[in-house]
């Protein structure tokens, strides 16, 4: 049995948990389905994963790796992705995760940056090691195959032993779990989630959506079962593709919400929108489900409307926050259904953790001594910056990005700066109005994107609306597509409509069949493949 003997560590949360709990289910992983069904599981009860946690500690140091050494886990979720993550947080290894919808190109530039010592993934990938300088001089290990010249299979990390490891002790800086993600240009960014902040945000999390003893969660963001071993609350994960979560089929993920017992949901937009509508549209009753988050992108008021259809008796949330600093607010669909369509996203007030302000900065800006000659009033927009325990305070080895989205106040404190554009509301709610690189330049007046793209989404048909300044185009583009086949002449009307009513008379208006998404959550505009596109 684990000693909890690791201060300021995190998996010292879930291996407290899990010991309280060792004869429940802790994971439900689907191995096989049907379009319609799962006809397979893999589970693990949380005495399993302490025992499997304890032969990965075992195994590492038996290999030869120390506190501080960084592994790459570049694999789709499974139960030793998570059995491994906890061992390694245990052990004081830094697990490193990278974003692969960011593309191939900057997949090798992060497993470049990330100064791993170790990448334990798929042989297909492995197998190109001679063809990859990257990954040369790294240790490899293969979740699916045997041993094969230079790569070691996952089995020789996994080693029994009577031996209880311990949970080293951590400081308050000691990186916990490295993410790198991309935003729309350079190079990827590897944002620091220590300990620390891991268990701030867990903790956060917590105490704004409790959770109840016979909870059965089924999150479509894998990091998030995380948490929810924590809590000692059994976890599902919904069978898809976790690359192209807008792809799923949501007959399969109904059947999961009957068979599992699932009592809270949790994904990006795309993903909802498409299990809500099938839900409405076969008139299905999941009085189950206590609980819906919405997280990852903008949510559009269909979908809020969609998702209280389906499940009339749930709370429902759309959560505002990021990879630097989650959660940051929220807000019930409910309020959201309340508010007039021309104002941006409501995203609710901060959270107790945060705090939150809305500024006006110079371009070079990397201290203060205070944000007040910087914040703006209600109503009016600025740039979105945020504070507090749970906020992650730099980039992993990348001072120029800690530079350009951080400020270092004189108490210590690190304010991130989200990009993202908004304002206050007179009820202290936050609204967000767009990106601070995405506002778009209209003569000589500076328009953020929401506000129309938010109300031109809400006619009836259209799937996607984005307003761009597009390269070697003077004006304004304001792109849309739809859903389904549709009379263009009607919903041109409609639009001239909202257009002339923001006052925004003049811009050209285009249809395509598609409008590219992030590859992450398929649920936000990319907008720099868009302009290309244009």
């Amino acid at each position: 049995m684990q000693q909890f003997t690791g201060k300021n560590n995190f998996a010292n949360l879930i291996i407290e948990a899990a010991s309280e709990k060792r004869d429940v289910v802790a994971l439900n992983i689907p191995l096989e389905w049907q379009s319609d069904k799962v006809t397979r599981y893999t589970q693990m009860t949380f005495g399993d994963l302490l025992e499997n946690i304890n032969a990965y500690q075992a195994g590492f140091k038996f290999q030869g790796f120390n506190t501080g050494d960084r592994v790459i886990l570049l694999f789709p979720p499974n139960i030793e992705l998570y059995c491994l993550v906890i061992a390694m947080l245990a052990s004081g290894i830094v697990p490193v995760f990278i974003d692969t919808g960011m593309g191939l190109k900057k997949v090798l530039m992060a497993i470049k940056d990330s100064r791993a010592k170790a990448v334990i993934s798929v042989d297909k990938l492995l197998k190109m090691q001679f063809i990859l300088p990257t990954i040369w001089g790294k240790r490899l290990y293969s979740v699916d195959s045997k041993k094969r010249l230079g790569i070691r299979p996952l089995t020789s990390l996994h080693v029994a032993t009577n031996e209880t490891m311990p949970i080293v002790d951590c400081t308050l800086e000691q990186h916990g779990i490295i993410s790198f993600t991309s935003g729309s240009t350079g190079r990827p960014k590897g944002a620091d989630r220590t300990h620390f902040s891991l268990i701030q945000q867990h903790q956060a999390i917590r105490h704004n959506w409790p959770v109840q003893v016979d909870d059965v969660l089924m999150p479509a963001f894998p990091v998030a079962v995380l948490h929810n071993l924590c809590c000692g609350i059994p976890t599902v994960l919904p069978a898809i593709n976790f690359r192209v979560p807008a792809a799923v089929e949501p007959k399969r993920i109904i059947q999961q919400i009957n068979a599992m017992a699932i009592t809270g949901l949790a994904g990006a937009p795309a993903y909802l929108w498409r299990i809500a509508t099938e839900i409405n549209r076969q008139k299905i009753s999941l009085l189950n489900i206590r609980a819906v988050i919405i997280g990852g992108a903008p949510v559009q008021p269909s979908l809020c409307r969609e998702l209280r259809a389906a499940f009339p008796q749930a709370r429902i949330d759309v959560v505002y926050g990021s990879t630097e600093s989650e959660p940051i607010s929220y807000v019930s669909v409910d309020e959201v259904l309340t508010t007039e369509l021309d104002k941006g996203y409501l995203v609710g007030k901060p959270v107790e953790i945060a705090k939150v302000e809305i500024v006006r900065l110079p371009e070079e800006l990397s201290t203060i001594s205070t944000l007040a000659p910087y914040r703006v009033k209600p109503q009016l927009v600025g740039e979105i910056v945020v504070c507090g325990p749970h906020v992650l305070r730099a980039y992993v080895d990348n001072p120029k990005a800690t530079k350009e989205n951080k400020l270092l106040a004189p108490d210590g404190e690190v304010w991130h700066r989200t990009g993202d554009t908004g304002y206050f509301d007179e009820q202290g709610r936050i609204w967000l109005t767009g990106r601070s690189k995405d506002v778009v330049i209209m003569g000589d007046k500076r328009v953020q994107p929401y506000p129309i793209e938010k109300q031109v989404m809400d006619i009836p048909g259209i799937e996607r609306a984005a307003l761009v300044n597009a390269p070697k185009v003077k004006s304004p583009i304001l792109v849309v597509s739809f859903r389904e086949q549709i009379e263009i002449s009607n919903i041109r009307q409609q639009i001239d409509e909202q257009v002339k009513k923001l006052g925004l008379e003049g811009i050209e208006i285009k249809f395509i069949d598609k409008i590219p998404v992030d590859g992450r959550h398929n649920s936000k505009t990319d907008r720099n493949l868009l302009r290309k596109q244009l």
